[in-house]
């Protein structure tokens, strides 16, 4: 299975057009929906109904709003345009419409009304629950017999059950991220109000936080790993029978597992930096200068340093004195080699004669020659200078097929006639 085109999705996403343009008045309009919703009996609105609730909500949000009725009208036609509201009657086939929230706007008002963060409990709870899930869709990929028990028992809880349970954890990240920027906030505040009061007050917040973060840290890589192993489990059986549907899932839920132990150091590693940086100005600034004299003092004089301008000075060091004679290195010449013409051709061998030495060979020990010395010089006089290299060996070869050294033993090295070369002197005797 190929993953999904988001290049495309966007393409045709932004070909129709899609846009949300939502005020506050319209938000807190379907957040009214929704929670008449939640406390009645039924989640459909018939058209007054939901045009009065329009009208008082904007009425309570914007008092000074001229028309309310008409705002309310206006506002159901924008969000119905927007998909935000769908009609569930027919279209206009009765003449009395009943709406309904649709899912993008249920999804945007929980979000906006959800007030909960990552707390070690609440981890606890839901990944738990994530494993709880994994570890059934163990039991039910070793106990699938067909396709419709590897779709529905193993794939589809992967992508909705524990797909919604992970997706809650990262919900609640997102809270527990604007919990730290609101201490980070408390922080900066108390230290503006009174820093020498609020000392206890600030350490406390730090060590609370940088508390809860290790132990989420440490829960969060416990159960990831729990969850990884499960994992891997089901991947097993799956590439075993092939399931490439299910190994996409599988792939999709180990990226989120990933993605929040990644959130869990990420958050870890950013609260340690903020922790030391306050700690060490808490020590440095505010305990060294209680009274803000400093502080104070250092603040007019960059107010002020455009009329009474200041500089840093600084005295250069002296040079330490060396006692002894500096010694300069050796320098010695780089070993290299004289540059090659690698590019002229290369003069190919002279071909050898075709010579045949067998022939020349018997001439000579035909002609009375009963040394290697004899018989090499008989020969090597009827080649040319540049082949009779390579016919001394020829010579001693068949010598020593058709003779046998008479002396048991190698001779002496002996000229070859008066050229350059020389040979061991054999003392040939005819061979049988």
């Amino acid at each position: 299975m190929r993953d999904h085109d988001h290049h495309r999705t966007i393409a045709r996403l932004a070909q129709r057009g899609a846009a949300l343009r939502v005020d506050t008045a319209e938000l807190c309009c379907l957040a009214a929906m929704h929670l008449q919703g939640a406390v009645g009996e039924s989640t459909l609105f018939e058209e007054e109904r939901l045009a009065a609730l329009f009208e008082a909500t904007i009425e309570a949000v914007e008092p000074a709003a001229e028309n309310p009725r008409k705002r309310a009208t206006h506002a159901i036609e924008r969000l119905r345009a927007q998909r935000l509201i769908v009609r569930l009657d027919g279209e206009g086939i009765v003449r009395a419409g009943e709406y309904a929230l649709s899912p993008l706007a249920v999804n945007i008002v929980e979000r906006q009304l959800a007030d909960e963060h990552l707390t070690r409990a609440s981890l606890d709870g839901l990944m738990t629950s994530v494993v709880s899930g994994l570890t059934a869709v163990r039991v039910a990929a070793e106990g699938a017999a067909s396709e419709d028990d590897w779709d529905g028992r193993v794939r589809v809880p992967l992508e909705v059950v524990v797909a919604e349970l992970l997706n809650g954890v990262e919900r609640r990240q997102l809270g527990l991220d604007e919990q730290q920027r609101q201490v980070r906030a408390e922080i900066t505040r108390l230290l503006e109000a009174d820093w020498l009061d609020a000392l206890g007050g600030i350490e406390a917040l730090l060590d609370a936080t940088a508390d809860t973060l290790v132990e989420l840290r440490r829960l969060l890589l416990q159960h990831t790993n729990l969850a990884h192993a499960v994992l891997d489990d089901v991947r097993i059986l799956a590439q075993e029978h092939g399931r490439l549907e299910v190994l996409v899932a599988l792939r999709r839920t180990g990226d989120q597992l990933d993605r929040l132990l990644a959130w869990g150091h990420s958050r870890h590693a950013a609260w340690s930096a903020y922790h030391g940086s306050v700690h060490r100005f808490l020590r440095d600034v505010v305990r060294l200068d209680p009274d803000r004299q400093l502080s104070g003092r250092l603040r007019e004089q960059i107010g002020a340093w455009p009329e009474t301008p200041f500089t840093l000075r600084l005295a250069q060091s002296p040079r330490l004195t060396v006692l002894r004679p500096p010694a300069r290195p050796v320098e010695r010449p780089a070993v290299v080699r004289p540059a090659q013409d690698w590019s002229a051709p290369v003069a190919a061998p002279p071909e050898a004669p075709s010579v045949d030495v067998a022939a020349l060979v018997e001439a000579a020990l035909a002609g009375g020659a009963a040394r290697l010395s004899e018989v090499a010089a008989v020969v090597l006089a009827q080649v040319p200078e540049d082949a009779r290299y390579g016919l001394i060996g020829r010579v001693a070869a068949v010598l020593a097929g058709r003779a046998r050294d008479g002396h048991g033993g190698a001779g002496p090295w002996v000229a070859v006639g008066e050229g350059p070369y020389e040979v061991t002197e054999w003392t040939l005797e005819a061979g049988e």
